[in-house]
């Protein structure tokens, strides 16, 4: 049981408590606080960038650009921008995301309204992402709250503790479901993502389509009980040792049909444990910024009719 234990990775990162702020600045009306980047210890996917902005104006709304980074550097992925607009008197949390790539520079500028700050704010540049690649697959799974619950409760006993072992190592969301994020980048440092069908049913549409998104882009999505499909979706569905898989875009959505994890069978295990890796497979080749712009590697397996953005 201890290398159990050991195996959970503590992910406050990602959907936990706000990471402390490195660095912070006010330009007139808005006030900016930069964070450390959300999913750095993970192996790969959309390395998160989270900036918290607000309006002190109680009138004026107000358009910010924020850059990253404010210093350059040559050969390498120049910038990332994101403009929003900022109500009165509004508090916007803003993430910008940074592919599996080099970025050489430091800190983040700001444009207000159109117009560029001269002042820097500190911030925490990752220059080289992921830069581990292990030789061996370890795909790492997001689980729903109430999933990691049968862990926590020790809900572990002779018949699932086989899952356990097979779904290690993963990370135990404790928000619920309604609170995840928006946008499938967020997701993309996952080979799997699992969550009862209960959970299923109360997430909010904009988290559904963000993951989605993500089995689109070649995720993999573990519904444990009766799943399904968005409708108008095309896509091929069969069955497998009673598992119902959708492939859908270059990713795939498993559903059991089954809301007892005891009652899993080991061939169903092993139907997931290999889309796991397979959804992880293709990151272990590591592209330079060259490669990754030349279309002839995708981050994911490839599979037909992608609509990935």
């Amino acid at each position: 049981m201890p290398n159990l234990v050991r195996s959970i990775v503590a992910f406050w990162l990602f959907l936990g408590p706000t990471p402390a702020s490195i660095g912070s600045e006010r330009f007139g009306d808005i006030e900016v606080h930069a964070e450390f980047p959300r999913n750095r210890d993970l192996p790969h996917g959309y390395l998160e960038y989270w900036i918290s902005v607000v309006n002190h104006s109680s009138v004026s709304a107000h358009e910010v650009t924020l850059i990253i980074p404010k210093d350059k550097a040559s050969g390498h992925l120049r910038s990332i921008s994101r403009s929003v607009v900022v109500g009165p008197s509004e508090r916007m949390a803003v993430s910008l995301w940074q592919p599996s790539v080099r970025m050489m520079g430091e800190n983040m500028t700001l444009a207000v309204d159109g117009e560029e700050q001269r002042d820097a704010v500190s911030m925490e540049i990752t220059r080289d992402p992921f830069p581990t690649r292990r030789p061996v697959p370890e795909p790492c799974r997001l689980v729903s709250s109430s999933v990691g619950n049968e862990y926590r409760q020790g809900a572990i006993n002779s018949k699932n503790l086989e899952w356990w072992r097979e779904l290690i190592p993963f990370i135990a969301s404790d928000p619920p479901i309604s609170k995840w994020s928006e946008h499938w980048f967020t997701y993309s440092s996952f080979d799997g993502v699992v969550v009862t069908s209960g959970e299923w049913k109360e997430a909010p549409p904009a988290v559904k389509s963000a993951l989605w998104r993500y089995v689109e882009c070649g995720g993999s999505l573990f519904i444990l009980g009766p799943g399904e499909v968005p409708s108008g979706w095309r896509g091929r569905t069969e069955t497998q040792s009673g598992l119902s898989i959708s492939y859908l875009g270059f990713g795939v959505q498993v559903s059991s049909g089954e809301l007892d994890i005891d009652r899993l069978s080991a061939d169903q295990l092993s139907i997931l444990k290999k889309h796991w890796y397979q959804s992880y497979n293709p990151w272990r080749r590591r592209l330079d910024l060259e490669g990754a712009n030349s279309g002839r590697s995708r981050p994911y397996r490839p599979r037909p009719a992608s609509r990935c953005p």
